[in-house]
């Protein structure tokens, strides 16, 4: 298994956007990025997803790229992961997927 740089795929999308003054069907896109994924210890790692509710997470993918707007899943082909993402929090100088 290849400890360091993984390269993930980030599912997104968008519901709706607006162009010209319209609303306009939303788009589903598709980003490569670069970083470090790590499985979590079980038992003790929760977060907050977009609704409030707190999940616990199965594991993180150290970044620098930035949050991907209406971002829903990560996936790692390597290593078989496929995994919704619970949420994206950004520090000074990275970010960090949890899964």
């Amino acid at each position: 298994m290849v400890r360091y740089p993984h390269t993930a795929t980030i599912l997104s999308s968008t519901d709706w956007s607006v162009e010209n003054g319209k609303h306009v069907k939303g788009e589903k896109s598709v980003t490569k990025i670069k970083g470090r994924f790590d499985s979590v210890n079980p038992g003790n790692a929760f977060k907050y997803d977009k609704s409030g509710n707190e999940i616990k997470v199965q594991g993180a993918f150290y970044t620098k790229h930035k949050p991907v707007v209406g971002a829903y899943r990560l996936k790692i082909d390597l290593q078989g992961i496929d995994r919704q993402i619970v949420c994206w929090e950004e520090y000074q100088k990275h970010t960090v997927i949890y899964v």
